[in-house]
């Protein structure tokens, strides 16, 4: 069941700089109205990273590896489980969001990403791979 996140849904060009995901303006003011605390980074379906909030995190982390195994997401359960990669951090304001290595990589991030308020969390993906995705699904 999804769950309504206040308004963050769309589409929004953004980029990486050195190991930082840099949040555009809409999603720093989308956090500055419900101060989250915490959000969470990991691997994602379809190889791009889910940003899940606070106050969703619990129940959407275990929704989400049955809906893998539902998925057969052998990549990002393999991925998850040999080395977890989820990425906690404080949301005071709108700083920008760590980003490991191995995220990255999974990801096929370079510089410039695509981010996407879904349902009940946002996924980021590298600007190329959306594209392709985007393409499939027409």
């Amino acid at each position: 069941m999804a769950r309504d996140i206040q308004g963050c849904y769309g589409e929004y060009r953004a980029r990486v700089t050195g190991k930082q995901i840099v949040l555009p303006p809409e999603i720093c003011r989308y956090f500055q109205k419900i101060k989250p605390g915490k959000v969470y980074l990991m691997a994602g379906f379809d190889k791009c990273l889910f940003l899940f909030i606070e106050p969703f995190w619990p129940q959407s982390a275990s929704e989400l590896v049955c809906a893998a195994f539902d998925r057969n997401e052998k990549q990002m359960i393999s991925a998850s489980h040999r080395d977890p990669q989820i990425i906690e951090c404080a949301q005071d304001a709108c700083p920008d969001i760590p980003l490991s290595r191995a995220l990255k990589d999974y990801a096929g991030i370079d510089s410039e990403i695509v981010i996407v308020g879904v349902d009940d969390r946002i996924e980021i993906w590298a600007k190329e791979r959306w594209s392709r995705f985007v393409d499939e699904m027409v």
